[in-house]
């Protein structure tokens, strides 16, 4: 029976104590989810970023066999070190907005601020590689209409997680409201 109830307590629409609006939680939980997969990808790819496999080897090659950008490989460790960095980051996001932590939203943004810098980097460094070597961007392999594209989505998605977890800022108070 209380393991019935405590199910019923957890799946209760979140009601903010000042305004008495409803709001549901369902984001929240896909994004705990979601962050538990990231967090072991983000630490996959950086370490495929460093040892310069994967769609990083492209990136590599072109700058070496060009000669014009030697290091390339510079590029490639930092874009690796910051994934490296954003997969135990996205995995302690997840555990405060999982635990309602006062600071789970903050830690959350930060990690969606460093995933994208190394995204930024790695876009960056695709530019000035094909720009030093005067070749035309192939389109199967780097597109700067989707790099900016993919930065504007990125602010935006930033930016509704923010208005999302404001609203439900009463809510991270180091754990739920009903089990205070």
């Amino acid at each position: 029976m209380e393991s019935n109830n405590s199910k019923n307590i957890k799946d209760m629409p979140y009601v903010d104590p000042e305004s008495k609006k409803k709001y549901g939680m369902k984001w929240h939980r896909f994004i705990c989810v979601v962050l538990c997969i990231i967090a072991i990808l983000e630490i996959v790819a950086g370490v495929m970023c460093i040892l310069g496999k994967g769609e990083y080897s492209e990136l590599y090659s072109m700058g070496l066999e060009s000669g014009v950008f030697t290091s390339v490989k510079l590029v490639v460790c930092i874009v690796g070190a910051l994934r490296i960095l954003s997969g135990p980051l996205a995995f302690v996001a997840r555990q405060k907005l999982a635990k309602f932590k006062k600071n789970g939203p903050l830690f959350f943004y930060i990690y969606l601020i460093v995933s994208g810098a190394a995204s930024i980097v790695y876009d960056s460094g695709a530019i000035i590689i094909f720009r030093r070597i005067n070749m035309e961007f192939p389109a199967e392999f780097f597109s700067v209409k989707e790099g900016v594209v993919g930065i504007i989505a990125g602010v935006v998605y930033i930016l509704l997680n923010m208005l999302y977890y404001h609203n439900r800022k009463v809510y991270f108070v180091n754990g739920r409201p009903e089990d205070n």
